[in-house]
């Protein structure tokens, strides 16, 4: 399952490299949100690829909640994630992740996900290193039952952090030490 934009900070192009490796010959890759852009399609059905991505655009919240019970892993390859909410929510579906390290996913993942580092650079070509790591990982997730219960455990308890009975108090002392720095001045 792989959910967002196809923008290059997604990194859809190193997910596409890594669904190409023959460990995940029989994986299907699907799409949640904007579809994917021409040269990713052309990257598709240069690696006879084209048959094993299914894109349903937006989905309303109920079959994004099916999505995140019926999928095997969540992909999240990005170089940049403000929060990345798709990891989060994935975890508390209990759908274990494979992201990157980029941005905020590895707090966000924590240890309840696998965290692949990303080669190269936001504007360089997919490193061929990373593309066979992030497959790697995503074929042991699907491969190994007990992994993947592992990570569904784990993913549960990494998520509390995140609900609003944690999340509240933490804003409102944010807020609380902004307002008074702004009134000491």
């Amino acid at each position: 399952l792989s959910i967002g934009h196809a923008n290059r900070t997604k990194n859809l192009e190193l997910l596409i490299e890594a669904m190409a490796n023959p460990a995940l010959a029989g994986a299907v890759l699907v799409r949640v949100g904007r579809p994917l852009r021409a040269s990713q399609l052309e990257r598709l059905a240069e690696l006879g690829m084209a048959g094993r991505v299914v894109e349903l655009g937006q989905v309303p919240p109920d079959v994004l909640l099916a999505l995140y019970s019926a999928c095997d892993v969540l992909a999240q390859p990005s170089w940049l994630e403000g929060f990345g909410i798709p990891v989060a929510e994935a975890q508390a579906c209990g759908l274990p992740v494979v992201c990157s390290d980029g941005g905020s996913l590895p707090e966000v993942a924590g240890s309840a996900a696998r965290i692949v580092p990303l080669g190269g650079a936001l504007s360089s070509a997919v490193d061929a290193g990373t593309a066979e790591r992030f497959a790697a990982a995503l074929a042991e997730v699907t491969a190994d039952a007990a992994l993947a219960g592992r990570m569904r455990a784990l993913g549960f308890e990494q998520v509390k952090q995140f609900r609003p009975a944690a999340v509240a108090p933490r804003l409102l002392a944010s807020y609380e030490r902004a307002l008074n720095r702004w009134q000491s001045r």
